[in-house]
C-alpha cells in the first residue's frame, strides 16, 4: 500500500514540474523578456552596495544604498532578465528565479526534487539604472 502511495505521490510531483516549465512558457511577458539581449554596449557603472543571495528558487536583493530603485532591469549570468518594478531599501527584495527569462523563453535553471544537478548557480547579477542607462554590478554572495 505505501509502495502504491510512493508512486502516486512521485507521478504528482513529476507531472507539477512538467506543468510549471509549460506554464512559463505560455506566459506572453516571457515573449517580451526573450526579445531583449544582453546589454554588452551600455556603460559600465560603479559596484552597488546590493547583496544578491539565492535560496532554492529565488533570490534575495538586500539593497544597502541609501536609494530605492525603480523600473530597473535585473540580469543573471548575462543570459537571463527579469524587470523589476521597485528594488526597495533593505533586505525585503525578493524574486523568484523563475520570473528570469533567457532569448529562447526557458526560465532560469533551478532544479529541483528529482533533478538538483539541473539547477545553474547565479554567479553574475547586473543592475541596469533606467535613469543612466549605466550597468551596475552587484554583489553575489556564494551559494
Amino acid at each position: 500500500m505505501t509502495s502504491r502511495l510512493s508512486f502516486c505521490v512521485l507521478l504528482l510531483l513529476l507531472l507539477g514540474v512538467g506543468a510549471c516549465s509549460n506554464q512559463q512558457l505560455k506566459d506572453p511577458r516571457s515573449v517580451e523578456l526573450a526579445k531583449m539581449t544582453y546589454p554588452e554596449e551600455a556603460q559600465p557603472g560603479d559596484d552597488m552596495d546590493i547583496v544578491v543571495e539565492r535560496k532554492g528558487g529565488s533570490i534575495r536583493l538586500t539593497n544597502r544604498t541609501p536609494a530605492a530603485y525603480e523600473k530597473c532591469v535585473i540580469w543573471l549570468n548575462q543570459q537571463y532578465v527579469s524587470p523589476v518594478d521597485k528594488l526597495t531599501i533593505g533586505a525585503e527584495n525578493k524574486l523568484s528565479l523563475h520570473q528570469f527569462i533567457n532569448r529562447w523563453r526557458e526560465p532560469f535553471p533551478v532544479g529541483g526534487l528529482l533533478t538538483p544537478d539541473k539547477g545553474y548557480p547565479v554567479v553574475l547579477a547586473e543592475l541596469i539604472d533606467p535613469a543612466t542607462g549605466k550597468k551596475h554590478r552587484l554583489l553575489v554572495r556564494k551559494q
